[in-house]
């Protein structure tokens, strides 16, 4: 029998029996739409019953459709997303886009585990509802981005996964298979590895995505909107993300109302960021702050390693010091590459120093007190949020179902080395913010504050210095409850009408999978424009909603809860696993119960 590889060159002529364990079936089922405006533009979907009813597919954008992406790529770009009616009255609801960060971490990681309509099973192959999702009163866009995120492909390239290390290396398998597949070592397919083919900033990616919207929303059936109003929201270095695709996004508006483009125009609502990194020179010193000085009273490091971070901070020598570092690669990539294409080798490595200098400060929780960054309450290996959905993306149900002819990957590591390597975290900024608030796009920041990699304490420096006309209404506004409930207060809130900034207790990196109903009365407060304290305040006009409440919410303190039971997932050894546990998956005396090891014992 024939083996083909959708969208390659190669037919392989192999026993089909030898490969159904581990390849990806080519994709069936889909409806396809050529667009309006080049016939080889595409976009296929399917309806699936997956979590509840909704509709996954893909956007085709050959290369020559691309020009202005990265001056030109040299690659198709196959963009995944899932879309999730809203479960009440989807003709009226809203549309908000979820991405996710990493670089490189799937969309669908956030579907998963924090705000979609289910959740997976420790079994890697079930689901249950959640009651939290997004999807209950608004419309729900998942896009798996950059390329190699999740299902997204340039194209198909055969590969040894191996889960021990985390790596995919290219394989050429016309011959058979040259190993013995196991549980950690087996082939797959994924988009093309090499890091030619895709994004290596959050610049080209905002473009890409700028080009799969403009499919998207001209030529999917399924959604027919009485407003045509776009919320984006991401978390984590989503936030770099989030402010570049928005920013992009409203600069090509500007270009279609003047008629200097012709386009479909974006008409941007909302971006919601939740522990997102957004600017790193006004984030810096939160991080040894948060890590000696926090509001649970547990320090994770002593004076004299604080005193020593924050020389290393503000130390003003563009060789030593953070600050100093970051301000230099900025001034040099304005002059060198003002676009932003990353493909200045001179700009590069002198924001090399500043990547050198400056990343090591975010893992402050990991190297000196054995925590978690993303949740100081963790002790590692950490298991929260889990890791199951790995496992069930994997499954080939799932992708037959979802008509992805790839394997899933949830966080494209050489994506996330390819952005370290241009220094794309140290050359964003706050200008970012101020443009879109400047431009009347809504901005909501929401921050659980037991987080130290994209900290709360870092953020509300922006939030209280960023420059726009309402600015000084902003500074001026108190902290308020946030009322989740009759009977629970999740966190505070600054609010000027559509700026706030929210600081969530109890909560880790990932807000919706620590206080999912807290995140929840958020998120839907922002969408429909209610004040986000209460949600009884009606949409903010003419007459504008300012919070009241002290001017810091610093004298809140609350005390860590024990860490959450271990578990340790096949698909995420390397954060959830003990050293005795990889060696017993690895010798094949590990006990699992799903994919998760019962024994050894964590």
């Amino acid at each position: 029998m024939i083996f083909s590889i959708l969208l390659s060159a190669a037919l392989f002529h192999v026993s089909l029996a030898v490969y159904s364990d581990y390849f990806p079936l080519p994709a069936e089922g889909a409806t396809v739409l050529h667009s309006k405006h080049d016939p080889d533009i595409t976009l296929s979907y399917k309806k699936t019953d997956i979590c509840e009813s909704s509709y996954s597919g893909y956007v085709h954008l050959p290369a020559s459709a691309l020009s202005d992406v990265e001056g030109p790529p040299e690659y198709s770009m196959n963009t995944f997303f899932w879309f999730f009616p809203a479960r009440e009255s989807p003709e009226t609801a809203p549309l908000a886009i979820w991405v996710d960060g990493g670089p490189g971490v799937a969309a669908l990681s956030g579907a998963m585990t924090e705000n979609g309509p289910c959740f997976v099973n420790d079994d890697g192959n079930s689901t249950r509802r959640n009651p939290f999702s997004r999807n209950n009163r608004v419309n729900m866009l998942y896009i798996d981005q950059p390329i190699s995120a999740g299902y997204s492909y340039s194209n198909l390239v055969n590969i040894t996964y191996n889960l021990l290390t985390e790596t995919q290396t290219p394989t050429d398998f016309s011959k058979g298979i040259p190993f013995t597949p196991n549980i950690t070592v087996f082939p797959g397919t994924v988009s093309n590895p090499d890091l030619a083919f895709t994004a290596n900033n959050s610049n080209i990616a905002a473009k890409a995505m700028w080009h799969f919207a403009q499919v998207w929303f001209e030529e999917f059936p399924i959604y027919h909107p009485e407003n045509e109003r776009i919320s984006l929201w991401t978390n984590s270095y989503g936030g770099y993300f989030g402010l570049a695709i928005f920013s992009f996004w409203e600069s090509q508006n500007k270009k279609i109302q003047s008629g200097d483009l012709k386009a479909h125009y974006l008409h941007l609502d909302t971006l919601g960021i939740e522990n997102g990194c957004i600017d790193a020179v006004s984030q810096a010193l939160g991080y040894p702050h948060i890590a000696y000085n926090n509001t649970y009273n547990f320090p994770l490091i002593n004076e004299t390693v604080y005193n020593e971070i924050v020389q290393s901070v503000i130390d003003p020598d563009p060789d030593h010091g953070c600050l100093a570092a970051i301000h230099r690669c900025r001034e040099v990539a304005s002059v060198g590459d003002p676009q932003f294409y990353a493909n200045n080798k001179t700009v590069n490595d002198i924001c090399a120093v500043a990547t050198e200098l400056c990343f090591p400060i975010l893992g402050i929780a990991e190297t000196y007190a054995n925590r978690s960054s993303f949740d100081i309450a963790q002790v590692l290996p950490t298991s929260f949020p889990n890791y199951q959905h790995s496992a069930f993306f994997n499954r080939r149900w799932v992708q037959q179902s979802l008509g992805a002819p790839v394997n899933y990957t949830d966080s494209a590591n050489l994506t996330g080395l390819y952005f370290l390597g241009t220094a794309d975290a140290f050359r964003q900024s706050q200008a970012s913010v101020e443009y879109l608030l400047q431009n009347d796009v809504q901005v909501t920041l929401v921050y659980g504050d037991r987080d130290t990699r994209c900290n709360w304490i870092g953020v509300e420096n922006i939030s209280l210095t960023v420059d726009y006309p309402d600015a000084k209404n902003f500074r001026a506004a108190g902290y308020a409850d946030i009322h989740t409930n009759k009977s629970y207060t999740g966190g505070v809130v600054r609010q000027y009408d559509g700026f706030s900034f929210s600081r969530v207790f109890e909560a880790g990196h990932e807000v919706s999978a620590f206080q999912p109903e807290t995140a929840y009365e958020i998120f839907n407060r922002a969408m429909f424009r209610h004040d986000i304290a209460t949600g009884t305040r009606g949409k903010y006009g003419a007459s504008h909603y300012q919070s009241k409440g002290p001017a810091s919410s610093w004298s809140i303190k609350n005390v860590l809860p024990p860490p959450p039971p271990p578990k340790c997932d096949l698909w995420a050894m390397s954060v959830t696993c003990t050293d005795d546990q990889i060696i017993a998956i690895e010798n094949g005396t590990a006990i699992f119960d799903g994919v998760i090891v019962t024994s050894p014992a964590s």
